[in-house]
């Protein structure tokens, strides 16, 4: 969609949406369909993306058809164009903008991509005789899925010259190599190309770039024109995702029964008195919970006296009301004895053990042929797995059995192991 963009401003015209612009030449148009083809491949290899691979193949289609049926005209401009070929162009872009936004193409919309583009092609000058191409399998090749040392790939095409007597039969060019088809029907080619052919990492999805040299039009036999296309197939490693388990553990709460000092409440031989002023206390690192102290007042000792009531109850305080009156016989104002009472505070205090930090049991990589295993600490509340996928996406899973695109989560509670094993190819390359 950039290089589309900055087409229209250089041609002072952005109409809506993703039309083209009617003074946009040939030569332009193509530019625009090849640049965003390489833009599809490279993120249908960053992240493994059959649709965008799709995609990217259908765009490169529309420009093989264009450079060969305008290839001495491309500074004819958009307006030129019949209309059904007009809107075939401005719904193949608008699909292809998309999949350059990475937007998920639906199947719909795929499907609308490919009746379009099918619709551009029959309806293109010089193409009634002519080869074509409109697929390629397997799209995705895994290393480990290739039997021998040849990967087989299916050609499909419409009026596929089989060359009985020319000898002229399609053949492919890859990395300077020419391969012929061991097999030709008019629908499709079969080609055997050795796997020391591909450039190939082992550690990313590559891109494999060829073409395709068909033949056929109306000339003679022997003298049949040569078609080219350009064809991606993806070359994906074994390695599906680095997966990391890890145990995780939850914080736990202590409970203890706390004994205060004693608290001593004595009054005076004239008067009454009383005080709120004694405070049990937690033991350092505890604290009270307001709401269940089960706090209680033990009396040790009583002339004349009262608890009267906790004043107040907080997490790192409890203070305790108490009152004590003179006794005996009163001479005067004076009373006989003063009065006392002693005694202390029983409460639950507690602290919180937090739960340490989730601990790294082990770090591994699933691949289509390998899956990664741990058993899990009996003391440890559960698991985490962490999925790195071969698109770079980050997920994480806690206490779950799923699957994602790369892999699916086995757990037996009763081994406590946790195996992380890989999807099947076709599932998730949709082979």
């Amino acid at each position: 969609m950039r290089l589309f963009i900055a087409v229209l401003i250089l041609l002072l015209s952005i109409p809506a949406k993703a039309d083209f612009a009617s003074t946009m030449s040939m030569g332009l148009i193509v530019k625009y369909f090849k640049d965003s083809s390489n833009e599809i491949i490279d993120h249908a290899a960053a992240k493994a993306d059959s649709t965008a691979a799709s995609v990217a193949q259908k765009a490169l289609i529309v420009v093989n058809e264009l450079e060969r049926a305008y290839q001495d005209s491309m500074q004819m401009t958009f307006d030129e164009l019949d209309e059904s070929q007009q809107i075939a162009l401005n719904g193949i872009s608008e699909l292809i903008d998309q999949a350059v936004a990475g937007v998920e193409l639906s199947t719909r919309s795929f499907e609308r991509l490919s009746t379009k583009a099918h619709a551009l092609v029959i309806s293109l000058p010089g193409t009634d005789r002519s080869p074509k191409f409109y697929d390629v399998s397997p799209r995705y090749i895994p290393q480990h899925a290739v039997i021998g040392d040849n990967v087989v790939l299916n050609v499909d095409a419409f009026n596929f010259y089989k060359g009985e007597k020319s000898g002229k039969k399609p053949w492919l060019e890859l990395n300077d190599r020419k391969i012929q088809a061991v097999e030709v029907s008019q629908g499709q080619a079969i080609f055997h190309i050795k796997k020391s052919l591909f450039q190939y990492d082992g550690q990313h999805v590559s891109p494999q770039k060829m073409t395709l040299h068909a033949y056929g039009g109306t000339k003679l036999i022997g003298n049949e024109d040569e078609y080219t296309y350009d064809i991606v197939i993806y070359l994906p490693p074994i390695k599906v995702a680095t997966v990391e388990i890890y145990s995780v553990y939850e914080s736990v709460r202590h409970t203890q029964r706390k004994k205060s000092g004693e608290f001593h409440q004595k009054s005076s031989y004239h008067h009454t008195k009383s005080s709120c002023d004694h405070q049990a206390k937690p033991s350092d690192g505890w604290k009270i919970d307001p709401d269940k102290p089960n706090v209680t007042f033990i009396t040790t000792q009583n002339k004349n006296g009262k608890f009267q009531s906790f004043g107040s109850i907080h997490e790192q305080l409890i203070t305790v009301c108490l009152k004590a009156d003179p006794r005996g016989t009163k001479y005067g104002n004076k009373w006989e004895h003063e009065g006392e009472i002693r005694g202390y505070v029983e409460f639950d205090e507690y602290r919180i053990e937090q739960a340490p930090a989730p601990s790294k049991l082990k770090e591994g990589t699933v691949s289509l042929l390998n899956s990664v295993s741990q058993q899990i600490p009996k003391e440890a509340s559960g698991f985490i797995v962490k999925v790195k996928g071969l698109d770079d996406s980050d997920l994480e899973y806690f206490m779950a059995t799923e699957a994602n695109r790369f892999v699916k989560i086995e757990y037996d509670a009763g081994t406590g192991i946790v195996i992380v094993r890989p999807k099947p190819a076709q599932n998730i390359y949709e082979l």
